[in-house]
């Protein structure tokens, strides 16, 4: 969540709210209560177009599609975030060709590159 709230960018998903309820008297754990997360709705992920029969990419599309996810990356990894969990089904797609990024369960901080390990 820390990640969703400090990325501000048009090609990652918006985190718009977070709903804590309270617990409730059936619940077992009293303590707790469940969280929800708003976010902007995109109608379909990268992964289910791709996987549509009836669905064909021209390359302006592939090269559009591409473009708005390289944006969101270099704008992340500009944040110094790394997402670590890039796949087809966490790529968002709007009827309107938006694209977003999502899903930042696997996202950590860049670690400083160590020169003294060898990458060879």
């Amino acid at each position: 969540m820390k990640y969703l709230q400090m990325l501000e960018h048009e090609n990652i998903v918006r985190l718009r709210q977070i709903i804590h309820s309270r617990p409730s008297k059936s619940e077992s754990n009293q303590m707790m209560g469940s969280l929800y997360l708003i976010f902007d709705f995109l109608n379909n992920d990268l992964q289910g177009l791709m996987n549509n029969p009836s669905i064909k990419f021209e390359l302006p599309h592939i090269k559009c599609i591409l473009h708005q996810i390289l944006s969101g990356m270099d704008y992340m990894h500009s944040k110094e975030v790394v997402h670590r969990d890039i796949k087809g089904a966490n790529i968002l797609v709007s009827n309107r060709g938006l694209v977003q990024i999502a899903d930042f369960g696997l996202a950590r901080d860049m670690l400083p590159l160590n020169k003294e390990f060898n990458y060879t």
